[in-house]
């Protein structure tokens, strides 16, 4: 019996999953590696601003405060993440052929997880 699978083994399939999907080619592997490990670094500062929002919002409620105010800045930090993403998946989309590009709405689903930082770090 295996236990859980672990967050880069699940990236690593979810990767093998889309490029099966698109029909990847070698070259084009390597180069949607590129652009995932890039958009890694690009919306990590975002998810470390997510958490601490989150964490300051946690904290408001735990202490009985107004929580309000910190929503607004909590919905700018996944705006500018979501930004983020779409511009990754743009990336990708500019590499795809014409073909490629019409098995690709799946893609889009799959960045944020193909992105995010791993729970036990890098």
């Amino acid at each position: 019996m295996r236990g859980p699978m672990s967050s880069a083994e699940r990236e690593r399939i979810m990767f093998d999953l889309i490029c099966d999907q698109l029909d990847l080619k070698k070259d084009q592997k390597k180069q949607f590696k590129g652009i995932l490990d890039k958009g890694r670094e690009t919306v990590l500062p975002f998810h470390q601003d997510s958490n601490k929002a989150r964490a300051l919002i946690r904290n408001a409620v735990k202490s009985g405060g107004d929580a309000a105010p910190l929503f607004e800045a909590f919905g700018g930090v996944q705006a500018e993440l979501v930004a983020a993403e779409a511009k990754i998946y743009g990336e990708v989309l500019a590499m795809l052929s014409d073909g490629q590009k019409k098995k690709a709405d799946t893609l889009y689903a799959m960045i944020p997880q193909l992105t995010a930082p791993s729970r036990a770090g890098r």
